[in-house]
């Protein structure tokens, strides 16, 4: 049980949801299969690439202990560089007239991601689960119903958190309802 929670923990942080939830809106919403890469690849540089060198860097310096950021007066100053990170490259696709849904995508991120690291200050929201619920809504306005395969998968990485003692359920529970609902606003208000 401890290997596959850690291996779920492990896979579906939020910087690799964020690649996985970029790969699929440049995929399904640019003009051709070498501009869906281009936009993968520059989307995913900028708002995970360069957040996971920085954090990376941290790591080496010791102001944080490990890349899940799991204490969490650690986490600022990295989802700092994060939302940063994540803003110019919604920047860049709206302003190069990228993929609407990529920058919806993007939106999305930005305003969860702010929300979530303002509760963060004070108590240990669930990134995991927010992250997740965000993209599970994403991948529902882009692919309707069979986006509901993801549901399992987001239910075993909350199961994970818990599991591993990294958050509490209703840590885990405030991460699901802020993600999926910030993100569906955002939707809501832009699409």
């Amino acid at each position: 049980m401890n290997r596959s929670a850690t291996a779920l923990s492990l896979v579906f942080q939020p910087i690799f949801v964020g690649v996985y939830v970029v790969i699929a809106l440049s995929a399904t919403g640019a003009t051709s299969a070498s501009a869906a890469v281009g936009w993968a690849l520059l989307t995913a540089g900028l708002s995970t690439g360069v957040p996971a060198l920085d954090l990376a860097r941290r790591m080496r310096a010791h102001s944080v202990s490990d890349f899940q950021l799991i204490i969490r007066e650690q986490r600022l100053r990295p989802l700092l560089v994060t939302l940063t990170c994540t803003a110019a490259a919604l920047a860049v696709v709206v302003l190069a007239h990228g993929p609407d849904n990529l920058a919806v995508g993007l939106a999305a991120a930005v305003v969860a991601g702010s929300v979530m690291t303002l509760v963060t200050l004070k108590w240990k929201i669930s990134f995991h689960a927010g992250g997740g619920a965000g993209a599970v809504v994403l991948m529902g306005r882009q692919f309707g119903w069979p986006a509901l395969v993801l549901l399992p998968v987001l239910a075993a990485v909350c199961w994970s958190r818990i599991y591993l003692g990294r958050h509490t359920a209703t840590q885990v529970l405030a991460g699901l309802v802020v993600g999926a609902a910030l993100t569906a606003v955002t939707i809501a208000a832009i699409a």
